[in-house]
């Protein structure tokens, strides 16, 4: 599937077309996957976001079929707001490589227990 154009103020997608019919919030992976984790993890995801780091999260967590716990203490020890706008452009990545760029230039980690995506700052 192609990668949609979103109307929403934080996630833009380069596909104008879609953006006229209200396109999801993050682009359908290039992969085809059906619903669930483990299509999520084999999926491709190009995008390009300008988003609050809580709410891109969230809405990522919701797409890989994930329920977001976000240590804020964790984030705080690091000098991390939850509101800090992150700037990225990927283009083909893998639900691993989406959340290492996010991350990983703000110091912080991320693991997959079960259900849960969870975000704290990187153990040194």
């Amino acid at each position: 599937a192609r990668g949609a154009e979103a109307v929403f103020p934080i996630v833009t997608i380069a596909d104008p077309d879609a953006a006229a019919t209200g396109g999801p919030l993050l682009p359908e992976p290039t992969a085809a996957p059906a619903a669930g984790q483990a299509d999520a993890a084999a999926a491709t995801f190009t995008l390009t976001v300008a988003a609050p780091l809580e709410e891109l999260l969230a809405t990522l967590a919701r797409r890989f079929a994930l329920t977001l716990d976000l240590d804020r203490a964790g984030l705080a020890r690091v000098g991390v707001a939850p509101g800090e706008i992150v700037r990225l452009e990927l283009r083909d990545a893998s639900r691993e490589r989406v959340l290492d760029a996010i991350l990983e230039p703000r110091g912080l980690s991320w693991r997959i227990e079960g259900d849960w995506l969870r975000v704290s700052a990187a153990v040194r």
